[in-house]
């Protein structure tokens, strides 16, 4: 657990540079008027990173041990809640894998669909 959670760590200093920091402090992200208001066009910067494919690759590397970690720390979760019975902990262990898979496999979709398609 704690190495992923290093490597999660890094990934969200990484990412948070990438964009938040980018579009709140630094401001170079360009501007988009939606019914007459001004936002930052974090599409266009989002669309121009998962162009890159060493970005791509480090993006869904880091998901993958982020799916890893949150299927661990979800069942053990509940065991620290004291909910570690032979009757419920086949099921919860289950349910970890379904919800970190289901994350990891929706959140990789999202730069699999960009790097792939017509941007």
């Amino acid at each position: 657990m704690i190495h992923t959670a290093v490597l999660i760590f890094v990934f969200l200093i990484i990412h948070l540079g990438d964009f938040y920091i980018k579009a709140k402090f630094l401001g170079d992200v360009g501007e988009v008027a939606i019914d007459g208001h001004m936002y930052h066009n974090l599409a266009a910067l989002v669309i121009a990173k998962f162009q890159i494919p060493l970005f791509v690759f480090g993006y869904i590397l880091a998901l993958l041990f982020l799916g890893f970690h949150l299927q661990h720390g979800f069942q053990s979760a509940f065991q620290s809640l004291g909910l570690n019975h032979e009757k419920y902990t086949p099921f919860i262990k289950w349910l970890s894998s379904i919800v970190a898979i289901a994350l990891v496999v929706g959140y990789t979709i999202i730069p699999l669909v960009i790097y792939f398609g017509n941007y």
